[in-house]
C-alpha cells in the first residue's frame, strides 16, 4: 500500500493537525496552561474592551441563543458559580448568548464524542484535539462547518492568528475552525518526559541517547521509586492509540510522520505514504514494547485501565519516561511530599536530530453542523479573545474567589478541601 502523490500526502500532513479549553489544570503558571488562549492575554492586552465589538460581527434581534461547549475532562469544582459570572459579563458586554460546558471524562472521550456526532446532537462549539479525531475526519462526516464566510465579520478575532496557523484549519480550502494557539509543535512527536532526580541517583546524569540505555534507565528508575515510594510505576503514552513517537528519531528512515488520531498513515518526508502497519518501523517499535513490557515497565492491565490512574501515580512520584506528563508534574509531587522531584522534558536521542514540525496547530474549535446558532461559537471566540480579564474569568473563575494573581501571568488557585 504506496502512493507517491505528494499532494495528498501533504493534505494528509496538513489536515492532521489538538487542548484548547484547558481542563481544571494544578499547573499555575498562567503563560503556558490554557491550550484554547495562551496567546490572548498577550494578542489582546492592546484591547481595552471587554466587549466583543458586535459592530464586526453580523446583527442580531437581541435573543440570548445557548452556547453549549463540548471539551475533554471534568467539570471544575464550583462550576456553577464561575459560568455564571461569565454569563454575567457576557450580557454586561452586549454579547447575546449564554455559554454552558460539556465535559466527557478522557476516558470515554473519542468513543463518546463519536457517538454525539454520528447522532446529531446539538450543540456549538466543538473542541478538536487532532491526536484523538483529526479535522479532516471530523469535517468529513459532516459534522462541523466551514467559517470561512462567517470568521471575516470578526477580523480581531482573525487577526489573532498567523496565516500559517490558519493554514492548519483548512479543509477542501475552507475554513473550518478557530486555531487554539498553544506551543510550538516543533518537538511533540519526539519528546519523553523523566525524573532527573531517580536518573541521577541510578547512574543517569544525562538521558541517554540509545534505546538500549533508555530501557536501562527504565528499569532502574522503577526499582528505585518502588524503594522510595512504595509504588510500581510504568511507562505511558499519552493516550494508549498513540504510536511511540519518541523512538522513530532513532530510525535511518527518520524524519516520518504517523498519523496520531488512528496510527494507520506513514507520510515520509518524501511526500509519499505507506500503511504503518505494514511497515519496517512499526515493526521495530512493536519489538521494542514487547521487550519493555516483558521486562515489567509497561502496565500488564494498561488496556483495561483507566487512564486517570497515571497521572494519579504520578502526583506522588511514580513515573518512569514516558510519552506523557510535563515539567509541572514535578511540582505536584513536591506538593504531596516527593522532596527533590524533577521531571524534565527532552527530545529522545540527541539533538542532532532533525526536529520535524508536522502541524502548526494541534488544537482548534469548530462550530457544530447541529448548531441552532452556527455564528454563536464565533462570538463567544470573539469576545474571550478580546480581552485578558475575559479569559483569566473563562479559565481561572473569580478572581478572589477561585484564584489569586502571584505576578505576571501566574496565579495560585484558591483550593478546598
Amino acid at each position: 500500500m504506496k502512493t507517491t502523490k505528494k499532494l495528498l500526502a501533504m493534505a494528509l500532513a496538513a489536515a492532521m493537525v489538538v487542548t484548547a479549553f484547558a481542563g481544571c489544570s494544578g499547573n499555575n503558571d498562567t503563560s503556558s496552561a490554557d491550550s484554547t488562549s495562551s496567546a490572548s492575554s498577550e494578542a489582546s492586552t492592546s484591547s481595552d474592551a471587554s466587549t466583543s465589538d458586535e459592530s464586526s460581527a453580523t446583527e442580531d434581534d437581541g435573543t440570548i441563543h445557548p452556547m453549549r461547549i463540548v471539551q475533554p475532562g471534568t467539570l471544575c469544582p464550583d462550576y456553577e458559580t464561575g459560568m455564571a459570572a461569565v454569563n454575567e459579563k457576557l450580557k454586561e458586554d452586549g454579547v447575546n448568548i449564554e455559554v454552558s460546558v460539556t465535559r466527557i471524562p478522557w476516558d470515554a472521550y473519542a468513543e463518546k464524542l463519536n457517538l454525539m456526532l454520528t447522532t446529531g446532537e446539538e450543540f456549538e462549539l466543538l473542541h478538536v484535539m487532532q491526536d484523538v479525531k483529526n479535522l479532516s475526519a471530523i469535517a468529513g462526516m459532516g459534522a462541523i462547518s466551514s467559517i470561512h464566510d462567517s470568521i471575516q465579520n470578526y477580523p480581531d478575532l482573525y487577526n489573532k492568528f498567523s496565516e500559517t496557523e490558519w493554514l492548519g484549519t483548512l479543509y477542501k480550502g475552507e475554513e473550518y475552525a478557530v486555531p487554539c494557539y498553544w506551543r510550538s509543535f516543533d518537538n511533540t512527536m519526539s519528546y519523553i518526559d523523566y525524573r532527573t532526580d531517580i536518573a541521577e541517583k541510578v547512574g543517569y546524569d544525562e538521558f541517554p541517547d540509545t534505546t538500549e540505555d533508555i530501557i536501562d534507565l527504565m528499569k532502574k528508575s522503577q526499582d528505585e521509586i518502588l524503594n522510595e515510594t512504595g509504588m510500581k510505576a510504568y511507562t505511558w503514552f499519552h493516550q494508549n492509540q498513540d504510536t511511540a513517537h519518541w523512538l522513530h528519531r532513532s530510525y535511518d528512515t527518520y524524519p516520518f510522520y504517523v498519523e496520531n488520531s488512528l496510527g494507520l498513515c506513514l507520510i515520509r518526508q518524501d511526500g509519499t505514504v505507506d500503511s504503518f502497519y505494514e511497515s519496517e518501523e512499526f515493526k521495530k517499535d512493536a519489538n521494542t514494547y514487547y521487550e519493555m513490557y516483558q521486562a515489567g515497565l509497561i502496565d500488564p492491565d494498561i488496556l483495561n485501565r483507566d487512564s486517570q490512574k497515571k497521572y494519579d501515580d504520578a502526583k506522588f512520584g511514580a513515573m518512569l519516561p514516558s510519552q506523557t506528563f510535563d515539567p509541572a508534574t514535578g511540582v505536584t509531587m513536591q506538593e504531596n511530599g516527593v522532596e527533590g522531584a524533577e521531571v524534565k522534558w527532552v527530545e529522545a536521542f540527541g539533538d542532532d536530530i532533525p526536529d520535524m514540525i508536522y502541524t502548526y496547530v494541534q488544537n482548534l474549535n469548530a462550530i457544530s453542523a447541529t448548531s441552532e446558532d452556527p455564528e454563536s461559537g464565533l462570538k463567544f471566540l470573539n469576545w474571550l479573545y478580546a480581552s485578558e480579564e475575559n479569559h483569566d474569568l473563562f479559565h481561572y473563575g473569580i478572581e478572589g474567589t477561585h484564584y489569586t494573581k502571584t505576578g505576571d501571568h501566574r496565579i495560585e488557585q484558591v483550593k478546598g478541601d
